[in-house]
């Protein structure tokens, strides 16, 4: 009877954190959806946005640097990545 009860206690315990767990994700992405106004919601990332972006090597130095941030110079077609205005001058 005792190893009954105590399984029955340990169910009910498991049970009731499942349901306090969601009751509290489900909250909070209600005050989170509250407290973001909607233009920002509307201006929040996209997944494609947040993707990473292939990184290219530095011709002087050897740094890789991301393209969206990398200064660039353009040569006989080629376009070159920098991660400074000192590298790029050196080139």
């Amino acid at each position: 009877m005792f190893l009954f009860r105590a399984l029955f206690y340990l169910i009910l315990t498991i049970v009731a954190i499942s349901v306090l767990r969601g009751v509290l994700g489900f909250l909070a992405r209600i005050f989170l959806n509250a407290t973001v106004g909607p233009e920002r919601r509307a201006g929040a990332p996209s997944k494609e946005s947040l993707k990473p972006e292939a990184l290219k090597k530095d011709p002087v130095c050897g740094t890789f640097v991301a393209p969206s941030t990398a200064l660039t110079q353009e040569r006989g077609g080629k376009m070159y990545f920098f991660c400074s205005k000192e590298c790029r001058d050196k080139f």
